[in-house]
């Protein structure tokens, strides 16, 4: 009976989690707002920033409230799948918002690679959002890796990295957790 409440924790609160990183990603790229994808997400997530938006600032593209919601939602769902409040809830939560930003990342890029293959509608609402937030992403990566002819490596050298770097503080996150917090702290 566990499986079913965790798996409905997972999807509920990782679709909320996965919304807000979408949000935060249109603000710190500049998506238009007249792109219906990016309207709806603005307009469900209003009522819910909207609170947040009146006590903190935002800071240039960044949107500092979105990212405290996004960072309480993680707790709440650690603390949902946790049953309990502790410091390895904290440590849950971590994990959980890392890994959801890695797995849009990972999904992000491998639709960019799918688009470059198939050639969609260039005006597509969906396109424009995937093509505008996979590009600052792999630019530094095509200063590096020159594209071979038709092959751009470019995007899976920064997926290959992408996935170091989450594996690396996945590492220092699961060690935290092995050998605890510090005395300093």
């Amino acid at each position: 009976m566990f499986e079913i409440y965790a798996l409905l924790v997972n999807f509920v609160f990782g679709l909320l989690i996965w919304l807000f990183l979408l949000r935060l990603g249109f603000q710190l790229v500049r998506a238009p707002f007249n792109n219906g994808l990016v309207q709806a997400i603005y307009t469900y997530l209003a009522p819910i920033l909207r609170p947040f938006e009146r006590v903190i600032p935002r800071y240039g593209n960044f949107s500092i409230p979105c990212f405290v919601v996004t960072m309480l939602l993680s707790l709440l769902w650690a603390a949902a799948l946790q049953l309990s409040v502790s410091f390895g809830t904290l440590l849950l939560a971590a994990f959980l918002l890392l890994q959801s930003i890695y797995w849009m990342l990972l999904f992000l890029l491998f639709a960019y690679i799918i688009m470059s293959f198939v050639q969609p509608n260039p005006y597509n609402d969906f396109v424009v959002v995937i093509r505008l937030m996979a590009e600052p992403l792999v630019r530094p990566f095509r200063r590096i890796v020159p594209p071979l002819g038709p092959l751009d490596l470019s995007v899976a050298v920064c997926l290959l990295t992408i996935t170091i770097v989450y594996k690396l503080l996945n590492l220092g996150l699961v060690e935290l957790a092995v050998i605890g917090v510090p005395a300093a702290l």
